[in-house]
Order: C-alpha cells, then structure tokens, then sequence
C-alpha cells in the first residue's frame, strides 16, 4: 500500500469581510512553509486569547 502525503487545508479571509474566503489544499513542506512565516502571529493570538486567572477575594472582605 503506497504512503500518501500528508496535506493541510489553508483558509483565508478578510476581516472586514469584503472579500469572500478562499481555501485550498497544500503539501506538508508548504504549510510548514507558511507556519513559519505568520509564527510571530501566531504567538501574539496564543499570548492575546491566553487565559488569565482572577481573585475575587476583594468583594468579599468585611469592611465595616
């Protein structure tokens, strides 16, 4: 049974949405390719939608 390579779907689309998204099929090395090429933005979208942890201890101290 002969190996088939690997391939990745790429999908683009404008934010603004004036331009209907596009997708296509590439080769492994090409999405590799790609990744390389938006890792810085891929990094500040991971650091942006990163969970962040909250106390809420402050509304429950008594004052009076």
């Amino acid at each position: 049974m002969p190996s088939r390579k690997t391939k990745y779907v790429i999908s683009l689309q404008s934010t603004q949405g004036t331009n209907p998204k596009i997708s296509f099929e590439v080769s492994g090395s090409k999405a590799e390719k790609i990744l390389n090429l938006i890792q810085p933005d891929v990094a500040k979208h991971k650091k942006k939608t990163e969970p962040t942890s909250a106390t809420l201890e402050r509304f429950f101290t008594n004052e009076n």
